[in-house]
């Protein structure tokens, strides 16, 4: 399972520009520090726990943000579309069959997005030097400069070639009947009949799927500096699982 969810991780670098998180239900938040352990990411403090001093700003959301493995999908639609939706119970249900053609594939859908960002990382790596300088600062542990949140999520991850997996539609505001997959999952409303997909979620509470990281570095030539964990660097930890918490983290 490890070395799917880093696929995915790195898919994700490379596709969006951001890390993906793992297990998405435990939220992380702009200022969280996550030491690496055993090739991952682990949340284990904040910054203002750690007596640093750190201003958030919220971010405009998108309406939708979209990734899909090119290629990697074959999918065929079936149901009604255009149901009177002002009848009393009417509901046109439809089922997309989403066939997976390559060896990993991801698809993402996020609707309704919000993030928090990180507003002076300027004003921080001054105070994270004067830790370093104290020696009070590993430089293994990265933080969360920025969270991308959404309120209504489609994901499905698949490590097979011949993963199968059933979406169920609601149609009743549809005029047609979608025709790929990002028209599928705008209309997705359960995931059913998962055979090979090594994980899928749909989810209409606010998930964290998406954070960018930075750290603290000390290089050969040069001085300390923060610098933001670069899309698809192979020497960064792969993975941020966000899911160890310490007894000071305040939700």
């Amino acid at each position: 399972m490890t070395s799917v969810a880093r696929l995915f991780n790195n898919e994700v670098q490379s596709g969006l520009n951001y890390s993906g998180v793992w297990l998405p239900n435990k939220r992380l938040i702009a200022g969280d520090v996550c030491s690496a352990r055993d090739g991952q990411l682990q949340r284990t403090s904040n910054l203002h726990n750690l007596g640093l001093s750190v201003d958030v700003d919220d971010l405009q959301g998108a309406s939708e943000i979209y990734y899909e493995t090119p290629g990697a999908f074959d999918i065929s639609v079936s149901g009604s579309a255009g149901a009177d939706a002002s009848a009393v119970g009417a509901k046109a249900d439809g089922r997309a069959d989403l066939r997976f053609k390559s060896d990993f594939a991801v698809v993402m859908r996020l609707e309704n997005t919000r993030g928090s960002a990180v507003s002076d990382l300027k004003a921080l790596e001054r105070q994270l030097l004067e830790r370093f300088r104290q020696g009070t600062w590993d430089l293994d542990d990265y933080f969360v400069v920025e969270t991308l949140s959404a309120r209504h999520s489609v994901i499905l991850v698949s490590n097979n070639k011949n993963a199968s997996a059933s979406l169920g539609l609601d149609l009743t505001a549809s005029k047609a009947l979608p025709v790929d997959v990002r028209g599928s999952l705008a209309l997705t409303t359960s995931i059913s009949n998962v055979k090979g997909a090594a994980f899928h979620s749909v989810s209409k509470e606010e998930i964290t799927p998406l954070v960018r990281l930075a750290r603290l570095v000390d290089p050969w030539f040069g001085k300390p500096r923060v610098t933001m964990k670069s899309s698809g660097s192979k020497s960064s930890p792969m993975l941020v699982t966000g899911v160890d918490y310490t007894a000071d983290m305040t939700s």
